[in-house]
């Protein structure tokens, strides 16, 4: 039996953009409330969402530089280049290729951004 949900797909991509809508709200709360690690992971969710999402993905390896994780950072970095050339096969804007030099060239060893 071949069952056809076609006429879900709308009501899916809305609570889909909803839930989307919600995470980055919550995300906005938890980084004023000095809550990183709650931030991270509104940010991780949304990036699971949608995992070409440059602005997303930019936020989260700024609050990681902050926290002074820089591997993470790292990592963050590498699979959004790697979701944006595979998904949507384009280079990285040019806001996010910044990001990473700054990233690569600072020389504190620490992690933070300069």
């Amino acid at each position: 039996m071949d069952c056809d949900y076609r006429w879900s797909h709308g009501r899916r991509d809305q609570l889909s953009g909803r839930y989307a809508e919600a995470l980055t709200r919550l995300c906005s709360f938890f980084k004023m409330n000095n809550q990183p690690a709650y931030a991270a992971e509104c940010l991780h969710r949304l990036l699971a969402i949608a995992p070409d999402s440059e602005k997303d993905g930019r936020e989260l390896i700024k609050l990681y530089l902050e926290g002074g994780n820089r591997s993470g950072a790292m990592k963050v970095f590498k699979e959004l280049e790697r979701s944006v050339r595979e998904r949507l096969d384009i280079e990285l804007e040019d806001e996010t290729a910044r990001l990473y030099l700054e990233m690569i060239s600072s020389s504190s060893g620490s992690g933070r951004m300069p």
